[in-house]
């Protein structure tokens, strides 16, 4: 569980950021990326979230010119339903602070602004790298998954298939570091 404090780490970004999540945008679409990218599509993203307005924000951990994490989310509605929901787009680390509290500061985040606009908070990880550490990850801090996703028909880069634990598996869910079950947060 993390403190007031840490979730405090965690920062609006503003105008002043966007150069700089576009670099973070590349870095991420290169680690995780399973279509061509499409820069001025990530740009009105940004534009968007970074509006007051928008219906969108990014939450970044680190000053101007030093983020080391971000998050993008946007206020958005399922094809079915005129309810509102609030959509994880991306989430990502810069590799040089991968081995910090920052992803779960950034799904607290998350959480705070689901629980403040009292939507339900839609987040998900599509990747083929280090996928294992990333469900972990969400599943200690989200509960257990509610689906699933599946791709077909398309080629991974460097050619490196997704992870092959079965994320649904007790098994699957040993900590690699203690050998103990990973402890698992019940949603009311």
């Amino acid at each position: 569980m993390l403190a007031q404090s840490d979730l405090s780490v965690v920062r609006r970004a503003t105008l002043a950021d966007e150069e700089e999540l576009m670099s973070l945008c590349r870095l991420l679409w290169a680690e995780n990326g399973v279509l061509t990218l499409d820069e001025d599509r990530v740009k009105g993203i940004l534009q968007k979230c970074l509006n007051p307005n928008g219906g969108g924000i990014i939450g970044v951990i680190g000053k101007p010119g030093h983020i080391e994490g971000m998050i993008c989310l946007i206020i958005s509605q399922f094809w079915y339903s005129s309810d509102w929901i609030l959509e994880e787009l991306y989430s990502y680390i810069h590799p040089e602070h991968r081995k910090s509290p920052n992803a779960r500061r950034l799904v607290a985040f998350a959480k705070a602004h689901a629980t403040a606009l009292d939507i339900p908070l839609f987040i998900g990880i599509i990747s083929n790298t280090r996928t294992e550490a990333k469900v972990r990850l969400y599943r200690g801090e989200l509960g257990q998954p509610a689906g699933a996703f599946f791709i077909h028909n398309m080629q991974w880069k460097d050619n490196t298939a997704p992870s092959p634990v079965n994320f649904w598996s007790e098994k699957g869910w040993r900590n690699p570091r203690g050998g103990k079950r990973v402890k698992q947060k019940v949603s009311a």
